[in-house]
């Protein structure tokens, strides 16, 4: 369900040469995209980059449907229940938490109508047909979180065709656990970005608040550093949703690679972007992605019944986009040169 890199770090206030030599960058490829570090070293710990990419490869370990060998996937290729890591026990808790918030419109079981539709490890691309409603309702029949439960650390399902993609949830996962880990060995102006998905605290090396920028979804486009619109984070988290990087074109119509698990088929909110600020990642990246699903008005409700989340949605029609925020989320326009 989850997007391609839809924000981009950009350069503006937080690039160039670096005169302090305590502040300490670290990139790397980790869940399917690229990572970006950046902290102020002030107590000169040894941080490296094999101590990042360990816990990334740990989550790999544990849940990427891409790793035949990964818990996620020994537990979807079996038909009995499985012992499972600390860690995954957490995603699938929290997923089953805004499974209930959204009222199902996020849903981890969702795998095997992704698979359908053509995304993911067993996906054949972008199909050209739309897959058969008969289909659509068998697989529906055993799509739900109900379905799975965790007791004494196994993960249980009731029912044995059930499949799990954790995808939606797991980067913001991945920055949370970094995040953590720098600020344990009490590094200071923290930013962690992993594949558009970002947390961030302090201010750059340049003594100013991280800024991020979001584009204007174009399906046409290919240059992913056009930005429209510049957000600032400090203590937050923030994740990006969208539909047109990863698409179907089916009889001139486009089909979202993003998924609603209560009917089978994409979404149709006109939602082209959805940008969700909360202060842990993983709960920004769940919310982007049921921002994508649910009607509009309904998820813009939703945003503001909660403390210290809000989101910005970018909605497409025919000819132009607009865009609808929460009451507290604050941007501003940039203009391109």
């Amino acid at each position: 369900m989850k997007n391609i890199q839809l924000v981009i770090f950009i350069a503006l206030l937080n690039i160039s040469c670096n005169s302090n030599k305590n502040y300490q960058i670290i990139n790397g490829s980790a869940m399917g995209t690229n990572y970006q570090v950046k902290f102020n070293n002030t107590n000169n710990k040894s941080i490296s980059k094999s101590s990042i990419d360990s816990i990334f490869q740990k989550l790999n370990n544990q849940m990427s449907t891409y790793d035949s060998k990964s818990e996620i996937s020994i537990f979807n290729k079996s038909k009995n229940n499985l012992k499972i890591s600390n860690e995954f026990q957490y995603v699938i808790n929290r997923s089953k938490f805004w499974t209930k918030v959204t009222s199902g419109a996020f849903d981890i079981t969702i795998f095997p109508l992704l698979s359908m539709w053509g995304f993911g490890p067993f996906g054949s691309g972008k199909i050209t047909k739309i897959p058969e409603r008969n289909l659509i309702q068998d697989k529906l029949s055993f799509i739900g979180s109900k379905n799975i439960t965790i007791d004494n650390n196994i993960l249980i399902k009731y029912n044995e065709n059930v499949e799990i993609d954790v995808n939606a949830i797991a980067k913001g996962y991945g920055v949370d656990l970094v995040f953590e880990f720098l600020d344990k060995h009490n590094m200071k102006d923290i930013m962690v970005e992993v594949g558009g998905e970002i947390r961030a605290k302090g201010k750059n090396k340049f003594g100013k608040i991280w800024s991020y920028g979001i584009e204007t979804p174009n399906l046409n486009s290919k240059n992913q550093n056009s930005y429209d619109y510049i957000i600032e984070l400090n203590n937050r988290s923030m994740a990006t949703s969208g539909d047109y990087r990863q698409f179907s074109m089916i009889n001139k119509k486009i089909y979202s690679h993003t998924i609603d698990p209560r009917n089978g088929y994409p979404s149709i909110n006109n939602a082209a972007s959805v940008t969700v600020l909360a202060p842990k990642c993983i709960d920004a990246d769940a919310l982007s992605t049921s921002l994508m699903i649910l009607d509009i008005n309904k998820g813009i409700e939703l945003i503001e019944s909660m403390d210290d989340v809000e989101a910005l949605i970018i909605l497409r029609d025919e000819t132009s986009y607009k865009t609808i925020k929460s009451s507290g989320m604050k941007i501003k326009t940039y203009k391109n040169n």
